[in-house]
This record gives C-alpha cells, sequence and structure tokens, in this order.
C-alpha cells in the first residue's frame, strides 16, 4: 500500500494517462487514447448513486460494449450507464434474477 495520498484527476493527469498507456500496452491493446476523465466520471457516479464495488463491473462493461458496437461512442455508453445509475439504487433482486 502506498504511503501517496489519493490524486485528483484535475492535478495530474499527464501521470494518470501514463498510467492507462501503460496498462493498454501490458494488455497487449492497441496504442491509442483512454478517456481517463469520462472513465472517471461514470466511475464516481456509480460508486455514489449505484454501490462502489460495482464501479469496475461497470467500467468492464462499458468496455465490451465499445468492443461489441464499434458505432457505440464512449460518451453514448457513459451516457446510458449514467441514465441507469440516476433510476434508483439497486432493488433486492432473488438468484434466479426476479425482482
Amino acid at each position: 500500500m502506498s504511503d501517496r495520498r489519493p490524486h485528483d484527476l484535475a492535478e495530474d493527469p499527464a501521470r494518470w494517462d501514463a498510467w492507462a498507456a501503460r496498462a493498454a500496452d501490458r494488455l497487449g491493446l492497441p496504442p491509442g487514447h483512454v478517456d481517463v476523465p469520462t472513465l472517471h466520471r461514470i466511475a464516481t457516479v456509480v460508486a455514489r448513486r449505484v454501490e462502489r464495488p460495482l464501479v469496475p463491473v461497470t467500467t468492464y462493461l462499458v468496455g465490451r460494449a465499445l468492443e461489441h458496437d464499434p458505432a457505440l461512442t464512449l460518451e453514448e455508453a457513459t451516457a446510458r450507464i449514467e441514465r441507469l445509475a440516476q433510476e434508483g439504487p439497486l432493488t433486492e433482486v432473488t438468484r434466479d434474477g426476479a425482482r
């Protein structure tokens, strides 16, 4: 665990972009810009309006959606998730998926 204090994205965007580029390279993804501010924004929305443990799941699903539909933009995908998060908190769901 690092003793560094958490960074606000606005404080050090170059560092965040560098990490995203290194992570993408390590995962064998083609070089390209990762929109860290947009992903950070949707992560914050999900953490505050849904549940924090669902942040990585949601960002993974956004990535899969973009891969699945090349016409879908990151902005539209995150807007859909924001609208979903605004629908309210999670409801009780049984193991079979019934509400």
